[in-house]
């Protein structure tokens, strides 16, 4: 969505954006065929984004990743000592972080990269006569390629599995895990943030049998 910064100055930024009038992606119920391929247009028009483009973690390589992980696993750890978490035990966290550094992650995130969106869900997409527009540009980050589309799949209803790479889904699901350690140690603290955690960890585990799964309560 086009903007026109107004003020940007002592931690403060202002813009003015254009008012989009059209129906969101979630409005449309897109079949799957036709979900693949507006995620792989969208994935390839964020690909053509020129400039220097901000992002809140860069996972391109195994070190990267390791940190990534690394501060991931302290905030799960740090929340589960202080009895913050209770769905999510000491056990689960070890669990969480083999699945992290398991072949299949790795081999994704030694692959192609590309700029993630961080929240690329249908309601975040409008559809005009002349293309999409995309708002919520909150967290992007560097990451495997496919993330884009895991999303977009997902968020859509579908199984992501059945289009993308494992580990990318992996990746994805950890990220969330990371999200919600974040949200509950530093950010909204009032969520279901455990709960978030635990079906990350099935997520994770059932990509490597080849199976998404549902997000289910706890």
């Amino acid at each position: 969505v086009p903007t026109r910064v107004l003020y940007d100055a002592d931690g403060y930024l202002c813009m003015l954006l254009d008012v989009v009038e059209a129906p969101n992606l979630t409005a449309l119920k897109l079949s799957e065929e036709e979900t693949l391929a507006t995620a792989k247009e969208l994935t390839r028009s964020i690909a053509a984004i020129e400039g220097h483009l901000p992002s809140v973690f860069d996972l391109r390589g195994p070190e990267q990743w390791r940190a990534f992980v690394a501060d991931t696993i302290g905030m799960l750890d740090e929340l589960v000592t202080a009895k913050r978490f209770v769905l999510t035990d000491d056990s689960t966290v070890r669990r969480i972080e083999g699945l992290a550094m398991s072949e299949l992650v790795l081999a994704a995130i030694e692959g192609p990269s590309e700029y993630v969106h961080g929240d690329l869900h249908w309601g975040n997409v409008f559809k005009l006569a002349d293309g999409y527009r995309v708002i919520d540009w909150t967290r992007p980050f560097w990451g495997p390629a496919g993330l884009n589309g895991v999303q977009a799949v997902e968020t859509a209803g579908h199984d992501p599995l059945r289009h993308f790479d494992r580990g990318v889904g992996m990746v994805h699901a950890f990220r969330k895990i990371n999200w919600a350690a974040q949200c509950q140690l530093r950010w909204f603290r009032e969520g279901h943030y455990d709960e978030w955690v635990v079906n990350g960890y099935r997520r994770m585990r059932g990509c490597t049998e080849g199976e998404w799964g549902t997000w289910d309560p706890v």
